[in-house]
Order: structure tokens, then sequence, then C-alpha cells
């Protein structure tokens, strides 16, 4: 860490309850340094946090960072300027870091293992911070959802390695300098942040991968044309995976049920098998990917054994169990997928091991930004959804200067309904399902916890 970050003095972060924030806050705490932090949103994870000693706000006033010696502010990008806290931090003079700055800090001092790319970032990272774990190599992490195995997203751990999520959204994961970098696929997502230009992207990762300190090592799936292409550019070879014949490491007699999933890797050298406790084939490509990041440093059948006792990351196709009520059950899976490459690919994971349940599909859009310019793939992906209920797109903190809603998707789907309020999805939820129904909560904005609570009113039984 940098000198001047005080163990006397608190490092005070500015959205605590942010999904991003509250890992890094956690390890700080964890690691020895007093930690404060405002949301205006109490959630799960601030309650965590403050299990763990930190202090936490639900306002953002002055007075928080008055009433403290606070030495440090840590700010994400979805905090405007004109903040209250921010204003006076920089009135004072207080120094103030963004959140893949502070990141950085934390893991200068550690071998950093980063994991990068448009989908799978954290279900990838997650489990290789598991097998690091099951090795008990004592690893720290940092991810975007919690890992299902031990409950939280977050650890400051005693080993030589930090597992990151290196996130391209805003450009930050330029901050990094890591050891090993697995590279998932890469698609237009965020391109407001790259001046509406996919080539600033494709620049902006060729960038990050060229600042490995270890790149003979890095990792990437080719199932994609453009990470084939920014193969080709880079200045080394990295190791390639996926179902491509020409990989290195190709995935091969692929199966999967309800429960898990299995298929025969191929390499020159030899094959073995990865068995998973979660199914799809985008969590093998995940599993494959974070075997050859750790298979340098961690016995193979280890690692194996990590992989299969691996149960996911929340949020993630995630199995909520069975819901009973009205004389009816119906199973309830939760993904957190947002883009419309990820919705096709849950969409066809749902159908895959659901081919004879009626399927009821919730969605509420992330960002009218994304909306707006993947309209296309959004109408594309959701036409052939039979049951499809549309809620009004969650914000992220975004202005709606795209002159656009969720009204317009729907116009576009003959059959798709629109959701007006909590109400009428309650409704919708009670009256317009029927036995052994499957429902899919599918969005990375606020329907998880909305559908949740609504749930919460019936009976669960986790037994499918």
């Amino acid at each position: 860490m940098n000198s001047n970050i005080s163990l006397d003095k608190y490092i005070h972060f500015i959205g605590i309850g942010g999904s991003g924030m509250n890992g890094i806050a956690k390890v700080l705490q964890q690691s020895g340094y007093k930690v404060s932090g405002s949301d205006l949103s109490y959630n799960n994870s601030m309650q965590e946090l403050t299990d763990l000693g930190c202090l936490v706000f639900t306002t953002q006033t002055p007075d928080n960072l008055v009433n403290l010696d606070v030495g440090t502010v840590v700010v994400s990008s979805a905090i405007k300027d004109t903040n209250a806290e921010l204003m006076y931090a920089k009135q004072h003079g207080i120094p103030i870091y963004l959140r893949a700055q502070m990141l950085a800090q934390l893991t200068e001092q550690k071998a950093t293992l980063a994991v990068c790319g448009t989908h799978g970032k954290s279900t990838s990272s997650a489990m290789l911070a598991h097998i690091y774990q099951y090795a008990n190599l004592q690893p720290s992490f940092v991810i975007g959802a919690e890992l299902l195995n031990y409950h939280t997203s977050a650890k400051y751990g005693t080993g030589e390695q930090f597992i990151i999520e290196a996130d391209e959204s805003d450009g930050s994961f330029l901050n990094y300098y890591p050891t090993k970098i697995h590279l998932t696929n890469i698609e237009p997502d965020h391109l407001e942040n790259y001046a509406f230009n996919m080539q600033n992207m494709r620049d902006g990762y060729q960038k990050f991968l060229e600042q490995s300190t270890q790149p003979q090592k890095t990792v990437a799936c080719i199932d994609t044309q453009e990470v084939r292409d920014l193969v080709s550019k880079l200045n080394y070879k990295p190791i390639t995976y996926g179902f491509s014949k020409d990989a290195d490491y190709v995935i091969t007699n692929f199966s999967q049920n309800t429960h898990n999933c299995q298929a025969l890797i191929v390499s020159k050298t030899g094959s073995f098998s990865i068995n998973l406790q979660v199914s799809g084939q985008q969590n093998m490509l995940n599993a494959l990917g974070s075997y050859l990041m750790a298979c340098d440093e961690v016995n193979h059948a280890i690692i194996l054994q990590g992989l299969q006792n691996f149960i996911g990351i929340g949020r993630r196709f995630e199995k909520l169990g069975l819901y009973e009520f009205n004389h009816k059950a119906i199973q309830v899976i939760d993904d957190y997928g947002h883009h419309p490459t990820e919705i096709d690919y849950t969409l066809k994971n749902l159908n895959t091991l659901y081919p004879t349940e009626r399927k009821i599909v919730i969605f509420q859009p992330h960002r009218y930004s994304r909306l707006k310019y993947l309209f296309n793939e959004f109408v594309e992906v959701l036409t052939n959804v039979g049951n499809l209920f549309i809620m009004e797109v969650y914000s992220a903190g975004e202005e709606n200067t795209f002159n656009i809603t969720s009204k317009d998707l729907v116009n576009q789907l003959p059959n798709a309904t629109y959701i007006d309020n909590t109400v009428m999805l309650e409704d919708i939820i009670v009256n317009s399902t029927k036995n052994h129904d499957v429902l899919l909560i599918q969005g990375a904005g606020n329907i998880s916890t909305t559908i949740r609570n609504i749930l919460s009113k019936f009976r669960l039984n986790n037994h499918e």
C-alpha cells in the first residue's frame, strides 16, 4: 500500500454498498485499516461490513468526514461530482482514489491474477479464488458476486496471490499490472466510456494484456472473433482454450443436466476430464480458463477437485428453489445477465435443462444506453420467449438522454407484457404462474431484490 495511506486514519468509501466497493472495504478492514463509508441504500453487504467493525452511514453529508479522522477517500465512478462528501474531500485536500486505484494499491505487494472480458469475469475469478483456497494457499480476492462456498465476495488472505476482476467497463483495468491475466471474451458493451468506438475498447484490451508481468502465462478463450483478432496482435502468444478445435486446450464431449456438467479436455500433451456441480457450456469455459490460470502453481488433481467442489456464485443461474403457494410449486432461477449475449446463453441453458416445463421470464433492462445501442440484439434474443414480462429500465444512475424506455422494447416483442409497478409484478408472479412452471429473474438492477421480497411471503422448499 501507498505509505501515505495511514493505518491510523479512516479510509472512507463513498458508495460503500456497491458490489465493486464493499469488497475492497472488507479486505482493507481485515488487513488492519480503519474503514468507514456511506451509501443511500442499505443492503446486506453493508451489514456485513458493520459486523466487521466498519463505520457505515446511510446519509452522505460532510459530517460523516468531519466527525472522523479521514485520511483517504475512495469513490466509485458512479458517484457524481456534486456529491456532498466528495466536494468536502476536494475542498479540504483529502486524497481521493477511484475504486480501481485503491484496488491496485491493495494488490501491488502480491501476485495479481486478473480476469477480464465482457462476460464471465465474476464466475471465472470466483472459480480461481476457490481453487487457491481449496489448495490451502490462502489467497486474497475481490469479486463482484458472492461465492456461495464462502458466503462472501471478498477476503484478505495471508497467501501470495490476489485474485481480482479487471473491469473494462470504464477503462479502469489499466490501473493493474497483473502477474497473470485470463481473457474470457470481448463484445461491444459500455461503449459510452469509449467514445462509442469499438476500436478504442480493443486498444484498451490490448494495452491491458501487454501490461502483464508474466505475459507467457496469459490465458485466452478464442471462441470469439474479437479475441482471435486481439491475440494475433499481441507481442506474445497466450495459452488458448475453448470449444474451437484449434485452441491449445479444446473442450470436447460436453454434457449436462440440471445439477452438473462434464467434459473431456484435449491438448497436444494429453487429456483430462472436468466435472462441475454447476451446469452450462459457459461454466465449462470459465472452469477451463481457471484451471489454466492455476496449473503452474496448484497440483492438477487439487484443481480438478476444487472445481468439482465449486457450487457457484450469487445470481449466476442461481437456483433459489421451489416456491409453494396457491396449491402450486414453481422453480425460481435468478440470473444477473443484462447483455443480449448473456441473456441468450441463459435462455438456451434454461431450455436445455427444462425442455418440457413452461417458462416465465421477467426481465429488467439495465441502463438506457445499453438498451439504445443494443436494441436490435435485445429484440432478436427475446423474440421467441413465450411468456415474457419486462420491467422499466434500471438506470444505474444514468440519465435518460437516449429517448428510450422498456415500452419501446415491449412494442417490438409479440409475447411481451410491460410491468408498470411492484403491485403488477406481484400479481403476475401469484396469478400468471402455473404448477411446475420455471420462473427466470433476469437482469442486473433491483429486479432480484424486488422479486425476492415478493417470494419471501411464500414457502420455500429447497428440494427440487
